[in-house]
């Protein structure tokens, strides 16, 4: 089966939920540094688009695992200035 190219909807999809899922985990405050967090979720993008390839009609696609990457970035991003503000805000205090 040909991969399908990654469209706006698809790259929006990937994007977004990985933006979501790394925002929640980083908030989370897990036992784990930001970096030893974010490495752990590029794992799991990458896990994620590998086992499609067990799924019939699936195909891993790196474009996907691109994406993903990118969502876990941004997320990271949002956070940090999140955090950044939020400290800024107690300070001020």
């Amino acid at each position: 089966m040909a991969e399908v190219p990654l469209t706006g909807y698809a790259l929006l999809a990937h994007t977004g939920s990985f933006f979501l899922l790394s925002v929640l985990t980083l908030a989370s405050r897990l036992p784990l540094s930001v970096p030893a967090t974010l490495a752990v979720l590029v794992v799991y993008g990458a896990s994620v688009e590998l086992l499609q390839g067990l799924v019939p009609r699936r195909t891993v696609s790196f474009a996907d695992f691109v994406a993903n990457t990118l969502g876990i970035a941004m997320g990271a991003a949002a956070y940090a200035a999140a955090d950044w503000y939020r400290r800024r805000r107690i300070q001020e205090r």
